[in-house]
Parts: C-alpha cells; structure tokens; sequence
C-alpha cells in the first residue's frame, strides 16, 4: 500500500479469546511506528507516513464508533494520544509558513513574524523528540503547552491568522483544526483543553453522520501531513452493529487512494459465525466476504511458543535493566513453564511464562 501497489482493503481476524488479536493489532502498531520513528536516527523529525488508531465496539456505543476513530488517532505508540492534532497543527502550520506569500505590501511587516512562527514550531518539534526519546506516556508536559502558546501567538500578528484560515480550508483542514486556531478563539486554552473542545466538535459534527463522512474527513487531514497509509483497527466486531459500521467504509475502498485505508475488524469465531454468518442479511454477508479477507488465529503451536519466550525473556531484560536488575531465568524452569503451555492460548501462555520468569529477576 505504501509503494501504491496495493489498494485499500480490509482484513478480517477472528479467533477465540486469548488467541492473539490484539497482538496481531499491536504488532501493527508497533510497525507503523518504527517506521514513523526511523527518520529520527538520522536527526529528522517523526513522520506520519502511517496512521492508526483502534476502537472497540465492545466500549463504545455504534454511532460514536467514528468520532472515537479521529479521538484515537496517532503515528506511534511511545507519544500520547493527547499530542497528535497538536503536532499536526504545528507540521501544518510549517508549511503554510514555507507557502505564505502575501501582498508586497505586507512582504515586510510579516518576515519577522514569520521567523517568530517557525522558530517557535521548531521549539514544539524539539519537544516532541524529547518525548518520543523517553518513551512517555505521560501527558502533555507544560513545555508543550507553552510554546504551542507562542505559535498561537505568532500566528495572530498581522494577519497571519486570516491567512493562515484559508489556507486551512482550502486544504480541507479546518474541520480538525479550527479547535485549535479558530477566528472566535479569543484567549488561548491548553493542548488538554484544545482537546476536548476538538473533540466535542468532533461529537457535534459526525456523531451521526455516516461512517465514510467521517473516514474521509480523517483521512482529508492525514493526507494533509504525507499519511501514505490511514490504519482503522476496529476490535469486537461480533454483531450486525459492526456490519453496518464497517460495510459503507468498505464499499468506498476504492475512493480512498491518498492516503490508501486499510481496516482490521477482529471479532470473536463463535460470535461471528452465530450472528453474522448465520444470522444476518445474505447480501451483506456476500458484501462482507467480498471486502474483507477472512483469517483465523489458531492456538500457538510449540514454535510459537518457544518464540514467545524469547521475546518475553528480552523484553524483560530490557525494562529490568533501566531499574539495574536483570533476568537470569533458570533453563530448567523455563522449558517446564514452555510445557504448561502445551494447548493454551497466547493470553494464558504470556502469563504462564511471566510467572515462571519473575522469580529470577535480580
């Protein structure tokens, strides 16, 4: 999908409890992540060549299912979710800043306000690296706060602002980021309280629209900062409510080419067979099978199980060793704990094995 050889899809897992769905979405994330991150290792900034976000059917009401999509929307797993229209807004407004090309009349009074807006924008960028570089899932630190102030700030001098609003809406953006640098927004509010209020415009706006308004309105924004790739990972798909969410995206697969969309529905086997398969609409069940393809997560096998615990066992070295400690997991005691896990699921044998370990941590 990324190289534009793939077009946009969707993909159906399905399993019993514990046997691996939401490793197979993690496993995703943590991809499209490393890949957002990469850029970094050579001094760059994050990217947002991939985008995700995951919602549960289960938590959630179904006509909120899309505002809770945009709510969850990020590029990595180690910056909080709280960041992520924040840092759009701020990778936005650098590029108005580089396109800004006013009235000669206006050329000079608005050079330093220029400078003044991208120097602040690189101060946000700095920010985030700090975050990203130790890994916090904290929220948004005051740092973030103040200096998304002075691009508030930098952004009203001479009418930028104005400026800044066509170039928004003529970007299809003003929907997400009107939360954040609106006309009518008088006194700045905090990245915490720009949230809230982007996300009851959000509710307001698409709480009962329909789910492709609402994909397209994301994936409008995402294109906006170079998304190749928009992930809707859409958990506990076992009734005909997720059908009606997940169909009127799928017959649209083919109107989303920048970014491509790719959507994973997870759901339990028995539920979904019980429900869907042999209780719901014929034609939408020939629609399902025709958009989404059908996967089914077995039980570990011994393999897998032995590859479970090599991750497990270097992942705990791995935390363990920023507390000064270390795992020195007795042989023995781990290829007992690998064969407890003969016939369990991948739930029952992570916690299996993290049983079996913690005793040697040291």
């Amino acid at each position: 999908m990324m190289e534009g050889n793939e077009p946009s899809s969707g993909q159906l897992i399905l399993g019993e409890n514990g046997n691996g769905k939401t490793l197979v979405n993690k496993s995703l994330q943590a991809f499209a992540s490393d890949l957002n991150l990469k850029t970094m290792k050579d001094g760059g900034l994050p990217s947002f060549d991939i985008m995700f976000s995951r919602v549960s059917f289960h938590q959630i009401s179904s006509s909120n299912v899309g505002v809770e999509l945009a709510k969850n929307l990020r590029r990595s797993y180690v910056e909080p979710t709280d960041i992520t229209y924040s840092s759009i807004a701020a990778t936005t407004l650098k590029q108005f800043a580089e396109q800004y090309n006013p009235h000669w009349s206006l050329k000079i009074f608005s050079a330093p306000a220029k400078i003044a807006l991208n120097y602040s924008i690189k101060k946000y960028e700095n920010y985030i690296k700090d975050i990203i570089e130790v890994s916090s899932q904290q929220a948004v630190s005051p740092g973030v706060d103040i200096v998304f102030k002075k691009i508030d700030d930098r952004l009203r001098f001479l009418g930028l602002h104005k400026a800044f609003g066509k170039y928004a809406r003529s970007n299809k953006l003003s929907v997400f980021l009107e939360s954040y640098i609106g006309d009518d927004k008088q006194n700045y509010r905090s990245v915490e309280e720009l949230n809230k209020a982007l996300h009851d415009d959000l509710a307001a706006s698409f709480g009962r629209g329909q789910p492709h308004d609402v994909v397209v309105a994301i994936s409008e924004m995402c294109k906006s900062v170079g998304c190749k790739v928009l992930v809707l990972e859409i958990d506990d798909c076992n009734d005909s409510e997720s059908i009606d969410f997940l169909l009127p995206i799928a017959e649209n697969f083919e109107k989303y080419t920048n970014p491509k969309i790719f959507v994973i529905a997870s759901g339990v086997t028995k539920c979904w067979d019980v429900n869907i398969v042999n209780g719901f609409d014929k034609s939408a069940q020939h629609k399902v099978q025709e958009y989404f393809n059908r996967t089914e997560l077995e039980k570990p096998t011994g393999e897998d199980i032995e590859a479970l615990s090599e991750k497990l066992e270097t992942l705990i070295q791995t935390e363990e060793a920023e507390n000064g400690k270390s795992l020195s997991w007795d042989i023995n005691t781990k290829k007992q704990a690998i064969s407890h896990c003969d016939g369990k699921s991948f739930r029952q044998a992570t916690k299996i094995l993290i049983d079996s370990a913690e005793p040697f941590i040291r």
